[in-house]
């Protein structure tokens, strides 16, 4: 099984080891999570935390809303549950593998007939 970089086996960190880290994206830093109690964290989660808070700032026409149930959260961003979203939000079914068939029906080649593209084959041999 192969690894990859900056992913942990599991979940479970030694704060000791963490703490060891040079590259300061990487430093361990502990901040208060959605729950009200302090969490540890990356330098890197903190900033992309603020800057995907910013960017929702700046846009103010579009809904943000974060689902993970833990962790940091975004600054002004509302945290809910996915469950809580999806029976608020998802109220459309649709069918997939239909609309898919409908495309590629729609998207069919009707310049190329069978005759023309062995005519082809042919004149590269």
């Amino acid at each position: 099984m192969s690894k990859s970089g900056g992913i942990l086996p599991s979940s479970s960190v030694k704060v000791s080891e963490m703490e060891k880290e040079t590259r300061v994206s990487e430093q361990l830093l502990q901040r208060k999570g959605l729950e009200g109690k302090k969490v540890y964290t990356l330098v890197k989660w903190v900033m992309e935390s603020e800057c995907i808070g910013a960017y929702a700032k700046k846009h103010p026409e579009v809904t943000f809303i974060n689902v993970s149930g833990s962790g940091l959260g975004f600054p002004g961003i509302p945290n809910h549950s996915l469950e809580e979203m999806a029976s608020s939000s998802c109220k459309k079914s649709y069918d997939l593998s239909g609309l898919v068939h409908a495309h590629i029906t729609s998207a069919k080649i009707t310049h190329l007939t069978q005759e023309k593209i062995q005519e082809e084959m042919e004149r590269k041999e």
